[in-house]
């Protein structure tokens, strides 16, 4: 496409010799405001690089190799940039938040909220996704004291069968007791991520996915899938796509290609009806979860 350098994984050394410029040290944090300085409502945070798990749909193996925690007094001092520019929402863009977070989002909690006293209330959100399986009840009790105000967790499908096949990152029993971990500190606003399009869309089973976060009372929020050149899934999508013609990457292209508008409609359907509907705080039993995961 003509562009002047690329950048594989996290090493920007050629982009800053490129542009001829010297990095601070140590380089700052990725975040940004959404508005001009001093006049912003939304921040953008990063506490760590990377993931511990490599699922076959996920480009963040191929940035990164590996999870690496940032630096906490770069992280508080971006956190302070951000509220001091006028953010008063904050978006954590992690990949694994709340992995090992005894070393990266608790110590970074307890410094921020030491000097609470001093500025105006901060809410908290977790659009990238929050790995369920590491969910507790204490960190979710810290986490909605702390002021987040939104929950979203990557489920992507309850299928035992398709989680073992494409990276083992959830089962359908640790997300429910992260959803009751959650209710039970008093969280209510709960999302859940499903997969749609994914090329094993049938052992993925969406459908049924989304049946059971409903039946919890959470909210699901459908991921169209994407093919991600150099992933094991995206060889997958050859029948439906071109993987050498970049549009086919789109990810509302791929999944109209796999499934139809007909059945894509349909789970849109599922999901907003959950979605339009209160949660009324049902829970499912780890058996009946279970009951599922083996059929």
């Amino acid at each position: 496409l003509g562009a002047d350098i690329v950048i594989r994984g996290a090493n920007l050394a050629p982009l800053y010799q490129l542009l001829a410029i010297e990095p601070a040290e140590p380089a700052p944090e990725i975040s940004f405001v959404c508005a001009p300085e001093g006049n912003a409502e939304v921040g953008v945070l990063k506490l760590s690089d990377g993931c511990p798990f490599h699922c076959t749909y996920c480009a963040a193996p191929m940035m990164w190799s590996g999870f690496t925690p940032r630096g906490l007094d770069e992280c508080v001092e971006n956190f302070e940039r951000l509220v001091a520019a006028g953010a008063n929402d904050i978006a954590f863009y992690d990949d694994a938040l709340l992995y090992r977070a005894d070393e990266t989002l608790l110590p970074f909690l307890d410094a921020v909220s030491a000097g609470a006293g001093g500025r105006r209330p901060v809410r908290f959100h977790t659009p990238n996704a929050l790995n369920a399986r590491f969910m507790t009840p204490k960190l979710a009790g810290r986490m909605v004291k702390s002021g987040f105000a939104s929950f979203f967790l990557g489920f992507e499908s309850g299928a035992q069968v398709w989680q073992a096949a494409t990276g083992g990152k959830v089962t359908a029993c640790e997300f429910e007791a992260a959803v009751n971990y959650l209710r039970e500190a008093g969280a209510s606003a709960i999302f859940a991520y499903i997969l749609a399009g994914h090329p094993d869309s049938e052992a993925q089973e969406a459908e049924n996915s989304i049946r059971l976060a409903q039946s919890l009372g959470v909210r699901v929020m459908l991921s169209e899938f994407s093919p991600v050149p150099g992933t094991a899934d995206a060889r997958k999508c050859a029948p439906w796509a071109d993987l050498d013609e970049p549009l086919s990457h789109n990810k509302t292209a791929f999944a109209l290609r796999r499934l139809g508008a007909g059945q894509l409609n349909r789970l849109k359907e599922m999901a907003h009806r959950g979605s339009s509907q209160p949660s009324n705080g049902r829970r499912v039993t780890s058996g009946q979860w279970k009951q599922y995961e083996l059929s």
